[in-house]
């Protein structure tokens, strides 16, 4: 019996203490606290763990230097805290990135107030290396000179800086892994955790929950999960099965490009985009909003665009007109770029709750933990990677004290699964089949080995990682067509 059939066993017929519906990384990590304090604890999603949301974004783990410009210490100690935090449970699937954006001129963007929020930044994260291992260890920002600046962009115009604002973050090169293994690790702990398997509606009793209905999305079967308390991690999904319980929030579709060139070397960069923008939480108004173009495998991902999107999250998808006038606008930043649709490999694509403030499309920054009126179920709205650690663990530990059960204090534990998968394609497949939920020939392509997450692989790769699966999974000749035909509708999907 594999580890999802065992899963399922228990979902079916064991009550629980704690159900977690989404395993992005909120939810991943709320079910891994959980485990650790004691509870009886299960994990589900509708897909593949971390498949949406938490898998298309920049991936980069920040320590919140954007929120001087807002004077919130307390969210960007939040952040530091976080990324050291990821540092020290997943260092084989993070590395430190250098970024830098140019300085020029007298205002905000000048070398002197750059300077200054380089020094507050370092001060304020004064221990975001205690217990980083060194080779993983964050230096100091710095001011570059003009001439050091235009080793970094010589596609830029020599007029339009006069040095460079450097700094160094996180960057998760396999953010997939990064998310799997919190469910991985809850798992080990003793949790019941399970992809593929949809939450269809709460169940209650007594004006309190008593755990859900829910749909085995492989064997079309549906069965009830008995639990004392639910926590609501689905993100943009939480009302396609929690109906309109919990706090309204709009929505906000997110996009990125992934494209072959890479005009920057391994550094990031950040550069002012040619839309104006205005935070209405901002001190100090930047005027723009930045565009960042990050290293990322053979190439570069390039963004944030966000959009005000109402429909089903599972239909978001930006119009070719947008991709056409993003890659427009990457042209105009960076003269001489040459960026064409064909250069795009992926889009990332999610949807997450947008600020509530006069409709931006900006997401909101702050994320919440609400309770429900119905007793016993709670909400996250997380919009955030880098903090999806620790407010998952914040919930896990409120509803712990709710349920008074489970321990205070917890051990930290090294993450199960946090390192990139060894050996050749077979034995990988194998690895990701027996021991790590993979159902799907996505689950292999794309989250377990990571080979799809540039771009298509080639042919051979992918029937070898199909064949090893039917052979495991005893797939029939028309389930293995199927498989390489969803396969074929993900990549078309993440295309422009």
């Amino acid at each position: 019996m594999g580890a999802r059939d065992d899963a399922l066993r228990r979902l079916e017929t064991e009550s629980f203490d704690l159900l977690v519906v989404g395993a992005g990384i909120h939810g991943a990590s709320a079910a891994w606290t959980a485990a650790r304090l004691g509870l009886k604890t299960a994990l589900i999603d509708a897909g593949d763990f971390g498949a949406a949301t938490s898998a298309n974004s920049l991936k980069v783990i920040h320590g919140g230097l954007r929120y001087l410009q807002h004077g919130n210490f307390k969210r960007m100690r939040e952040s530091i805290l976080a990324r050291r935090r990821f540092l020290q449970l997943a260092p084989a699937l993070l590395r430190p990135q250098a970024f830098a954006i140019p300085t020029r001129g007298w205002g905000v963007r000048s070398r002197m107030a750059l300077r200054a929020a380089l020094w507050v930044n370092d001060l304020v994260s004064f221990d975001r290396n205690y217990g980083v291992n060194k080779t993983h260890q964050l230096p100091c920002g710095r001011i570059l000179s003009r001439r050091e600046a235009a080793e970094l962009w010589p596609l830029l115009p020599a007029a339009s800086y006069d040095g460079a604002a450097l700094w160094y973050d996180a960057l998760a090169h396999d953010i997939e892994r990064l998310t799997l293994a919190f469910a991985l690790s809850a798992s080990w702990r003793g949790a019941a955790v399970a992809n593929y398997v949809r939450a269809v509606r709460i169940l209650e009793s007594g004006g309190a929950v008593s755990g859900v209905l829910a749909r085995d999305e492989i064997a079309d079967a549906e069965f009830a999960i008995g639990a004392r308390a639910v926590l609501n991690a689905a993100g943009p999904w939480w009302k396609t099965w929690c109906g309109r319980r919990g706090r309204e929030h709009p929505l906000v579709g997110a996009w990125n490009l992934v494209v072959r060139k890479r005009w920057f070397g391994s550094i990031g960069v950040g550069l002012e985009s040619r839309q104006e923008h205005l935070d209405p939480d901002a001190l100090i108004q930047r005027g723009r909003r930045n565009l960042f173009f990050v290293p990322w495998r053979e190439g570069t991902m390039v963004g944030t665009v966000y959009e005000p999107y109402s429909g089903d999250p599972a239909d978001y998808r930006p119009s070719p007109g947008s991709i056409e006038a993003f890659i427009r606008e990457i042209n105009a930043v960076l003269p001489g770029a040459g960026l064409e649709a064909a250069d795009i490999t992926l889009l990332h694509i999610g949807v997450q709750p947008a600020s509530t403030a006069g409709g931006s499309p900006e997401p909101d920054k702050h994320s919440e933990i609400q309770a429900d009126a119905l007793r016993g179920l709670f909400h996250i709205k997380g919009v955030k990677y880098t903090t999806g650690l620790s407010v998952g663990e914040t919930a896990a530990r409120r509803i712990a004290r709710m349920l008074g059960v489970g321990n205070s204090a917890i051990q930290e534990d090294a993450l199960i699964g946090a390192e990139p998968l060894a050996g050749d394609l077979r034995a990988q497949t194998r690895r990701a089949v027996e021991h790590e939920f993979a159902v799907r020939l996505s689950d292999v392509v794309i989250r377990r080995t990571g080979l799809g997450t540039f771009s298509r692989p080639p042919d051979s790769e992918i029937e070898c990682m199909a064949t090893e699966m039917a052979r495991i999974l005893d797939w029939s000749a028309v389930r293995l067509k199927q498989e390489l035909e969803l396969l074929e509708q993900d990549f078309r999907w993440f295309r422009p």
